[in-house]
């Protein structure tokens, strides 16, 4: 490990996460919600439009193109249907809006947090 630029957070333990951990750093260190889409999903446009509506921030990962955020969403959801929401524990897979905000309603503190 030397010679190793530890500007990622300066912190032995955020060096140790970014080399063993499969998702972003990004989205582990900002808490950064994660949208699992694929392209052409009607229900993903919808997620998307929606969120960019509200101002949620988050990370899009298109799984189609990309077989290690298919096995990230599959371990996060037990399934491979999109689009599916991650923000720590809360997960909503496979769903339209309304499904969405009627998971969001069972997780105030998530609700808070995302602003919605």
């Amino acid at each position: 490990m030397h010679g190793l630029n530890r500007k990622i957070g300066d912190s032995p333990t955020t060096f140790i996460v970014a080399l063993l951990h499969p998702f972003s750093l990004t989205s582990i260190v900002m808490n950064t919600p994660i949208l699992y889409i694929k392209s052409g999903c009607p229900w993903c446009t919808e997620a998307l439009s929606f969120f960019s509506a509200n101002n949620v921030r988050l990370e899009t990962r298109e799984v189609r193109s990309n077989k290690a955020f298919m096995e990230q969403m599959v371990k996060h959801s037990n399934q491979t249907k999109t689009p599916t929401f991650v923000h720590g524990q809360f997960v909503v897979a496979d769903f339209d809006i309304g499904e969405f905000k009627a998971a969001l309603n069972q997780a105030p503190a998530v609700k808070a947090e995302l602003g919605l």
